[in-house]
């Protein structure tokens, strides 16, 4: 058995945390919820119709607070603008 396929065997719940919800964060959520993984995403506080627009453009993913995508994700994937990776709690 290949090493990537003895990895996904063992994510049980696949889960992908995405942080960051906008055309890179929601491009990415639809790609992995067509192939079957759970997403969650956190976007930015300051964009009110973010939950619309997720539940738009990604049916079926969770808009959700950035501790809870992180605690929650088997694979993370952080998707913002470089210059504003200071806005992360990292």
């Amino acid at each position: 058995m290949a090493r990537r396929d003895r990895l996904l065997t063992h994510l049980t719940t696949r889960t992908l945390g995405i942080i960051g919800a906008g055309k890179v964060g929601t491009a990415l959520a639809r790609l992995a919820t067509a192939g079957g993984w759970a997403v969650t995403l956190s976007g930015s506080p300051r964009q009110p119709m973010q939950g619309l627009i997720v539940e738009t453009l990604v049916p079926g993913a969770r808009l959700l607070p950035e501790a809870e995508v992180v605690a929650g994700a088997d694979l993370l994937v952080v998707a913002i603008p470089f210059g504003k990776a200071d806005s992360v709690n990292w």
